[in-house]
């Protein structure tokens, strides 16, 4: 993962390569490397879970050009949920007018799962 850091690369898609929170720790460590230029993040149809997305979240905050993240159709809840909030709380509000968030078909997330992230977004 490290070999893109520097590459001016904006589109990463790692969608349907069954990731899981081992891969995210390592993703989180190249995300919040200080000369990253991913602005689209594409992680759907994976096996992130909960443990990942706290791991992934790490490395979000740190990343103020990524703009659209795709994360739908994993298996977090409400806790993956609260850790892309509390990272994307970290953006500036500039960025978050211009953030898209793809989260659907997580079964895990329940009615309230998405509490966490109606602050950041409104």
């Amino acid at each position: 993962l490290g070999e893109w850091r520097n590459s001016g690369l904006e589109t990463l898609d790692l969608s349907f390569k069954n990731l899981g929170t081992s891969t995210m720790s390592a993703l989180s460590a190249a995300l919040a490397y200080k000369g990253n230029s991913i602005r689209q993040l594409d992680l759907s149809r994976n096996k992130i879970d909960d443990r990942g997305m706290i791991e992934l979240g790490k490395g979000i905050k740190l990343s103020p050009n990524l703009l659209h993240l795709d994360v739908s159709s994993n298996c977090f809840g409400e806790i993956g949920c609260k850790a892309v909030g509390e990272s994307l709380a970290h953006f500036e509000s500039r960025t978050m007018k211009n953030f898209t968030l793809v989260m659907d078909n997580n079964a895990n997330i329940k009615s309230g799962g998405g509490a966490e992230l109606t602050s950041v977004f409104f």
